[in-house]
């Protein structure tokens, strides 16, 4: 299962296969721990905070073209707004999110 479409990634980005690059190489290191904080974030019970990292995070999803994660970040926020942390909504957007940034890693590692 492909967690990213660089096709889509390349149609917001205007074709620009540099920019691409740049903005994955980005996303991986400042997302390597995002796991964690988004946990502890959680453990805290720090809602507003759980919010605005995955508010930021879908903001970037599709410029890399990671529309599972983009679609698991809006059901993770509808919940949020509402003060709901669900195991089960935050299982499948972390497991979105890891298969996404181990899918862009080896991306990277292979091209």
């Amino acid at each position: 299962m492909a967690y990213t479409n660089k096709k889509l990634a390349l149609e917001y980005l205007a074709g620009n296969q540099m920019i691409y690059e740049i903005i994955i190489n980005s996303f991986l290191k400042n997302y390597q721990n995002y796991s964690t904080i988004i946990n502890q974030f959680i453990k805290d019970k720090d809602i507003m905070n759980l919010y605005n990292e995955v508010h930021s995070l879908k903001g970037v999803t599709l410029n890399f073209g990671a529309e599972m994660l983009y679609i698991q970040s809006i059901t993770f926020l509808e919940e949020l707004r509402n003060d709901i942390i669900n195991e089960e909504t935050v299982n499948k957007y972390l497991n979105v999110f890891n298969m996404t940034y181990k899918e862009l890693s080896s991306s990277i590692v292979s091209a």
